[in-house]
């Protein structure tokens, strides 16, 4: 099994370099008997047959999913996710099952671990810090392979879609699908790099021409006990977060008063992030928000005993990124497809060196001109954010990794690619492009 942490191993030790091992991986531990048991149901639910099967278990994930599900007509389907969604699946209304196992899969699972010993000791021995640091993802292939297998005798879909390429649970599910021969979808969530992954999905709906030359980069990445589907199509359709996207609301007055966006990741420093913050201040309101995964209401407590005055925030899983971005002036990140949503909108994007977690440019949006550089952002000024009142990008900048903007498709995307997997099920391909590599 090849997922992120183990196909990108020098860069997740430069990313967890200043973890102190020995407590990462008790945290590792704990996180995966947590995964386990979270899920565990002495009388888990059954599933009947679904046409489509969806499956996310992150927000971002979710929210890319969601408004294609919604637009499924004349087929059945269900969307598998985790707990921490529930909530939020079910104000949208969503048919969606909780990722549940029973005793028998947990034996089952027991009985694998066991199977593996002599391979994961290999893994530790070749690598030990990333087995200390990255455990979690490595034995939680093991529950995921087990849950997959499950699912699928029951379900018995025609086609399984998913948004993720690289993690664990996903790229498990993929190679289940394979062993049992049902066709997968991918619907892209993110911009990609040449980091990612083989594309090995029988259709694939990709944002635009940038992603589609970067996954033919890394078709050679494929891990020697792995092959893609004998034929794999694709489609060009943009973004689906861009559904919701609203006009800017921002006014264009030109004074010294700026609202400022602070993206977060879990690889900046808290100090850091405070200095950030200080800095941005003394030039307008800065409204933080961090990355989905992040413990939100940890890092607000932890940031809020650095400051006397209130501080301003962003809840993820609670507004979302077109609600975020649409009334403010810039947006201050390392590497996040954000930025190329605020250059859609008229918002000026500023990519910062000092937080790209050293992938430096890392969806190539300096280089292809949709973001502007500042190395550090202590060294960003009040005058290089007026800039925004009168930034402007070139269209086709945005077309590259974007292909329906400006266009008739744009903000329809869903729509479109629900139309798609309808017309694939009927075993209609005239309309897809055939993904092949020289």
């Amino acid at each position: 099994m090849e997922f992120s942490a183990g196909q990108n191993t020098k860069t997740n030790l430069k990313r967890f370099k200043h973890r102190n091992i020995m407590i990462s991986l008790l945290w590792q531990i704990a996180g995966y008997l947590k995964l386990v048991f979270t899920h565990l149901k002495l009388k888990p639910v059954t599933h009947d047959y679904k046409d489509i099967l969806f499956f996310a278990v992150t927000p971002n994930q979710f929210n890319v999913l969601r408004p294609v599900a919604e637009e499924i007509e004349n087929l059945s389907y269900v969307f598998i996710t985790s707990k921490t969604l529930a909530n939020e699946m079910i104000s949208v209304g969503v048919r969606s099952e909780h990722i549940e196992i029973g005793t028998k899969q947990l034996f089952q699972l027991c009985i694998v671990h066991l199977l593996r010993l002599k391979a994961l000791f290999s893994i530790f021995i070749s690598n030990n810090k990333l087995f200390f640091l990255r455990g979690k993802s490595i034995f939680s292939v093991h529950f995921w392979i087990i849950y997959h297998l499950n699912i699928l005798k029951e379900i018995r879909p025609r086609l399984v879609v998913v948004a993720n390429d690289h993690n664990a649970e996903t790229r498990s599910l993929v190679e289940a699908c394979k062993l049992m021969d049902i066709p997968t979808a991918y619907v892209q969530h993110a911009e990609v790099s040449q980091r990612f992954h083989s594309l090995d999905f029988n259709i694939s709906f990709l944002h635009g021409q940038h992603s589609l030359e970067i996954y033919k980069k890394c078709d050679k990445r494929r891990s020697n006990l792995s092959s893609p589907p004998i034929k794999r199509y694709y489609c060009l359709v943009g973004s689906m977060r861009l559904k919701d996207q609203k006009n800017h609301e921002r006014s264009t007055q030109t004074n010294n008063k700026m609202r400022m966006g602070l993206l977060i990741k879990g690889t900046d420093d808290l100090s850091d992030i405070c200095n950030y913050i200080r800095h941005l201040t003394q030039y307008g309101e800065v409204i933080i928000r961090p990355h989905p995964n992040m413990r939100f209401d940890d890092l607000k407590k932890n940031l809020n005993k650095n400051f006397t005055s209130s501080l301003f925030y962003s809840d993820p899983g609670k507004q979302s990124s077109a609600d975020f971005l649409v009334d403010l002036n810039a947006v201050i990140s390392g590497n996040s497809t954000m930025l190329l949503e605020a250059a859609m909108i008229g918002v000026l994007p500023v990519y910062v060196e000092k937080m790209s977690a050293g992938a430096s440019d890392y969806y190539g949006f300096v280089e292809n001109g949709v973001a502007v550089l500042a190395e550090d952002v202590l060294s960003i000024s009040l005058e290089d954010l007026k800039k925004s009142y009168n930034h402007k990008f070139e269209i086709d900048a945005i077309k590259y990794y974007i292909d329906t903007y400006g266009g008739p498709m744009f903000r329809n995307e869903p729509k479109f690619v629900s139309q798609k997997i309808f017309e694939y099920l009927e075993g209609k391909t005239e309309g897809f492009l055939s993904f092949e590599v020289q």
